[in-house]
């Protein structure tokens, strides 16, 4: 990795080796590099001023590291997102690409300004336990949402807007924040969704099918038809015979 220190460093090295700051280091970075699904760990502090940073693998913000974007800086994360420290959202965009890994895993909490998911298919991991919130624009089209080992929290907060298209979601509550999704249907049967997409229409269920256990079930139904029938048998033959009203 290339260790980064208070200057701006060269595109090309990082593109290669991936990008590290040590602890106590501060550096900033103005440009936009292709990481080629190499890694970003901050262990200092990294304040990314309008760069692009795509195709990053992991980028993982340990104790005591902060990671600040400013200028409207875009982070495209693809295998996973680790947050122990400090992360300052700005007016900055992370994208969940999918271009390094089909999977992407979220721990620590962390606010987002616009949260993106446009990879169809993508697999969103949340740590159990963990929130995310998003401040701005929260967008998801045809990713699966899980919690990792329990319950994670994805919150769109009041000022927010979403655009959420076809997903699937199992044991992600959104109830810290906006109703997500409410016009759509869980792709997941059985998904766990608090303050997620359209509520059931009243009163649907399931109809429970008569049980047929053998043959002893089946003979009872059976009887209950035919005395039925003999019932209005009966009926039939006492009205044929009464004179007909004048």
């Amino acid at each position: 990795m290339v260790l980064a220190t208070a200057a701006v460093l060269g595109a090309s090295a990082a593109m290669a080796q991936g990008i590290v700051v040590p602890a106590g280091d501060t550096a900033a970075w103005a440009i936009d590099v292709d990481l080629s699904c190499e890694d970003v760990l901050v262990q200092g502090t990294l304040q990314l001023q309008g760069a692009h940073l795509s195709r990053v693998r992991t980028l993982t913000i340990e104790a005591g590291g902060h990671l600040a974007v400013s200028g409207g800086a875009q982070l495209d994360v693809s295998l996973g997102w680790h947050n122990a420290g400090a992360f300052t959202a700005g007016d900055g965009t992370v994208d969940v690409d999918g271009a390094c890994s089909d999977t992407t895993t979220f721990t620590g909490n962390n606010r987002f300004q616009t949260l993106q998911a446009t990879a169809a298919g993508q697999t969103l991991l949340w740590a159990a336990g963990s929130e995310q919130q998003v401040a701005g624009l929260l967008t998801l089209q045809g990713q699966t949402l899980r919690g990792q080992g329990g319950t994670a929290r994805l919150s769109l907060l009041p000022e927010g807007t979403q655009a959420i298209e076809a997903v699937g979601v199992d044991n992600v509550d959104a109830r810290g924040g906006q109703h997500l999704a409410p016009t759509q249907h869980n792709l997941i049967a059985g998904g766990v969704a608090p303050n997620w997409f359209q509520p059931a229409a009243p009163g649907a269920g399931v109809v429970a099918p008569v049980p047929l256990g053998g043959p002893w079930s089946l003979g009872v139904l059976i009887a209950g038809v035919l005395a039925t029938a003999g019932r209005w048998r009966q009926r039939s033959r006492s009205g044929a015979g009464a004179p007909l009203g004048r």
